[in-house]
């Protein structure tokens, strides 16, 4: 790969990121639709299984372990590659912020008290997933659905680094659980979304190797994606201000 593919990897996984800080936004405005779907979501899974804090390091893995996939797709499959992950990664992403706005479900009815989360050596990285996620974010859970696209985006070649994905997915998945931040059906709703969005979309482009184009100059190049990348920074801090987040 050459210097200027590095720099669109880095602007793109910035775009991302701001991308998915449009989350805290999203569930906010679900909050204010004045409906509720999640108390139907309860099941007796969610009765079942223990609070068990210490998975927060699986949950907090989250954040990280997509990027390394992306990477990883980069270093294997070239920037057309990372390109359709990249782009598969937005759409999903849409898709569960109109879908949130449309059905909201809260998981409040599965998260635990303030002064529950606040014992033990854990309890910091606890609190602060309480404070980043919303409520309303709940189902599907993209926590699981966007972990589980960039699984099946990993290139094929590298078996053991799958395998390795695929033990942190299982334990992640439990700590969305085990943590009380969604209810079981949150995250298993999302590891289907992510199936089928993949089968669907992901894949099919992956067949026709879409996302192969090529640039006249490394400016043309960095200003295609730096420009959307700003617009996305500009438009988060005016959604803030404008919507009173998190008043």
């Amino acid at each position: 790969m050459k210097r200027d593919d590095y720099a669109e990897i880095a602007l793109l996984g910035l775009a991302g990121y701001l991308s998915f800080a449009y989350y805290p936004v999203v569930g906010w405005l679900a909050g204010t639709r004045g409906s509720d779907f999640g108390p139907l979501l309860h099941t007796r899974v969610d009765d079942w299984v223990p609070y068990l804090p210490w998975l927060a390091l699986s949950y907090g893995l989250a954040y990280l372990a997509p990027v390394a996939a992306a990477f990883a797709v980069a270093r294997e499959g070239g920037m057309p590659a990372f390109r359709r992950a990249f782009f598969g990664y937005l759409g999903l992403l849409a898709a569960h912020y109109a879908f949130w706005i449309a059905f909201p479900s809260s998981a409040r009815g599965v998260m635990l008290p303030a002064e529950t989360i606040a014992r033990g050596g854990w309890a910091p990285a606890v609190n602060a997933f309480y404070g980043i996620a919303p409520p309303w974010n709940a189902f599907p859970s993209f926590h699981v659905a966007g972990c589980w696209y960039f699984f099946r985006a990993l290139p094929r070649l590298n078996a053991s680094w799958r395998k390795l994905y695929l033990v942190w997915f299982l334990t992640m998945f439990a700590s969305t659980l085990a943590l009380k931040l969604h209810w079981f059906l949150d995250a298993v709703s999302g590891w289907l979304v992510a199936e089928a969005y993949y089968r669907a979309v992901a894949g099919p482009l992956e067949a026709k190797g879409a996302c192969d184009w090529t640039w006249e100059s490394t400016r043309a190049r960095l200003t295609a994606v730096a420009a959307p990348l700003a617009f996305l920074a500009a438009g988060l801090g005016f959604s803030l201000a404008r919507l009173g987040y998190p008043h």
